[in-house]
């Protein structure tokens, strides 16, 4: 999948679509990943290079928010009530 959206140019594209539910999703896979592994020294690792990946797509939703306003996210495509909204707005960002 990774490969084919880089080929095609659409990774840039998909990663800024797809960042406000990787800042909550992937630390909690890692977090997993990391109970389970033999060696402390490869989880702190593993944690450094989330941490940096979820500090760089923090970046990628300052900069959509400052650009278009407002960035929502559905997640499984369902609206509110019935489903999630990750919601980045210049509130957030101000926090």
């Amino acid at each position: 999948m990774f490969s084919a959206l880089a080929v095609s140019g659409h990774f840039h594209t998909w990663v800024i679509a797809e960042a406000p539910v990787a800042i909550v999703v992937l630390p909690l896979i890692v977090a997993v990943i990391c109970a389970i592994l033999p060696k402390e020294r490869i989880a702190w690792l593993l944690v450094l290079i989330t941490t940096l990946i979820c500090s760089a797509l923090s970046f990628v939703i300052l900069d959509q928010v400052m650009t278009k306003g407002v960035v929502d996210y559905a997640l499984g495509g369902w609206d509110p009530p019935l489903g999630i909204l990750i919601c980045g707005d210049n509130v957030v960002i101000a926090r």
